[in-house]
């Protein structure tokens, strides 16, 4: 070959690859025209590619990819059937109650006590109180087929209904997730969660003293949550602790002459059955178990000295270890010496001879003199202070006699 030839040759070869190369980079560029396309595909979704909205995006950020397949295949619709059908009508409402819903289902998300409580707020102070109206309004029969599938459903998100009387009175929290919180939560944090769901049980029913089991439970609790400081849990219950530790030990029986029977009452000087009437039998137990709880001593003494009267007394005697001005001052006493283990369980309110309102803490009182002249010489070694009143009782006042 030539030289001319040759050099034919390879400009002939450089060309051809020039060419290619231009080819292989026009291919590999978008033109304007596929570029705006992929913006118009971008802003414009397509009706067939299910949205995700930036709620599901944020709770799916940061999980695997199979816990995002899972997330965007819920379907509450299906999952919770006759929760949908009831509140599909209140976009708001099924938008809360299906976020939550989904977070409870994909029970495998959770990884921290953290991430529990988290979940548990939300059930507590938004679809409790939110969801509850529907509930109250709806005309349902506890034997209806559609309760029990309200319980049902309600139950898998670790809800319950409350009644009284076969009428619906609302919602209230339940146990939920069990295993996930005794394997990611504190001890603290699991005497939380029986605490609540133990006063939660006290919310339903006519006679919300008939049963006393939710308030032992409820001391037990919060004892242990007391003695397992600092937390950040028994703040949270604090206020309903005393409150049960109250109910449990500020009993009084009424004895009825007529019927030969006596009741025992929650509070003051009751006399009504409702909605105060209890039993002792959980407190019997209480003081005998072993438990090693402080107040077990507390109920027993409570329990071998009842404060009584009977179902239309005429007077009564109170053994009165000190006053008050205020409702709120007399029972923040008396949970003070509950607390401390001193049987001083009572608070009345009293018309003085002076004609003032005010409010006596109480260690007992009785229709018998005699027995509360004993109550007093008794209390008086630790409480020398401690005054006997003798009161005339006018319907639910009471009313002293002499200054």
């Amino acid at each position: 070959m030539n030289k001319r030839s040759l050099l034919q040759t390879k400009t002939n070869i450089w060309a051809l690859a020039l060419i290619f190369l231009t080819s292989l980079a026009c291919e590999m560029q978008p033109s304007a025209n596929t570029a705006a396309a992929s913006t118009e595909a971008t802003e414009t979704p397509n009706p067939e590619v299910p949205v995700v909205d930036s709620a599901q995006a944020q709770q799916s950020r940061g999980l695997d990819p199979q816990s995002n397949l899972r997330l965007s295949e819920f379907d509450f619709s299906s999952a919770f059937p006759g929760l949908y059908e009831l509140i599909k009508g209140d976009a708001a409402l099924l938008g809360e109650v299906s976020a939550y819903a989904q977070q409870v289902e994909n029970k495998e998300n959770l990884s921290s006590e953290a991430d529990l409580m988290s979940l548990f707020q939300i059930r507590e102070q938004t679809i409790v109180p939110n969801l509850s109206p529907t509930f109250e309004n709806l005309d349902l029969e506890p034997s209806s087929e559609k309760w029990e599938v309200y319980t049902d459903e309600l139950s898998r998100l670790g809800i319950a209904i409350t009644g009284a009387e076969g009428i619906v009175t609302g919602l209230t929290v339940s146990p939920v997730l069990q295993e996930e919180v005794k394997n990611l939560g504190s001890q603290a944090f699991q005497h939380y969660l029986a605490f609540i769901y133990a006063d939660a049980k006290t919310l339903s029913g006519e006679y919300p003293f008939s049963n006393m089991s939710p308030y032992k439970e409820m001391i037990v609790r919060g004892e242990q949550l007391q003695k397992l400081q600092p937390n950040a849990y028994f703040e949270k219950v604090e206020k309903r602790f005393d409150e049960a530790l109250q109910y449990f030990t500020d009993i009084h029986l009424v004895n009825d002459p007529t019927a030969r029977q006596k009741t025992v009452l929650v509070g003051a000087a009751n006399t009504e059955m409702y909605p105060f009437a209890t039993e002792t039998e959980t407190a019997a137990e209480f003081a005998k178990d072993g438990s090693g709880s402080q107040y077990q001593e507390l109920v027993s003494k409570i329990l071998s000295n009842t404060s009584e009267i009977s179902t239309r007394p005429e007077n009564i005697y109170v053994v009165v270890i000190e006053w008050a001005t205020s409702e709120d001052m007399a029972r923040n006493r008396v949970h003070t010496y509950l607390r401390k283990g001193t049987d001083i369980p009572h608070y009345l309110q009293i018309r003085r001879g002076d004609g003032t309102d005010q409010f006596a803490v109480s260690y007992r009182f009785y229709e018998s003199a005699d027995k509360a002249d004993e109550a007093l010489e008794k209390i008086k070694v630790d409480y020398p202070d401690a005054q006997l009143v003798m009161c005339s009782v006018k319907g639910e006042k009471l009313y002293q006699l002499g200054i």
